[in-house]
């Protein structure tokens, strides 16, 4: 995947508009527009701004952002039976507090609330 279109794909995964990443960076949306497009380049430190602006946004952001770069297409479960069970262990945590915060969240109304204890 070429990187105009990871980030693309990043900035649509995680609802961010081009216009909200303006306003975090120094960056005109006109900018950001032709680089979504493939109709402008940018410089290594443009990129890395922009970067550190979706990673505050949405934490997790940029690490998509490089897993869609690197066209990573290895199944879950052959990610998981390379793990020993530490790893395996933080994973269930990792998890169990993604579920939770989506479970809790009040977001839109239509969530059903969930208690879960770690």
């Amino acid at each position: 995947m070429r990187i105009h279109e990871a980030f693309d794909k990043t900035l649509k995964n995680y609802r961010i508009s081009g216009k909200l990443l303006a306003e975090r960076t120094n960056i005109s949306p006109a900018h950001i527009s032709q680089f979504r497009n493939n109709k402008g380049g940018l410089s290594y430190r443009t990129l890395e701004e922009m970067l550190d602006a979706l990673e505050e946004i949405a934490p997790g952001s940029r690490t998509y952002f490089c897993l869609q770069l690197a066209d990573y297409k290895q199944s879950v479960e052959k990610m998981v039976e390379g793990m020993d069970s530490n790893q395996k262990g933080d994973l269930m945590l990792v998890l169990a507090k993604s579920f939770k915060s989506y479970f809790s969240s009040a977001e839109n109304g239509s969530k059903q609330k969930v208690k879960v204890s770690t």
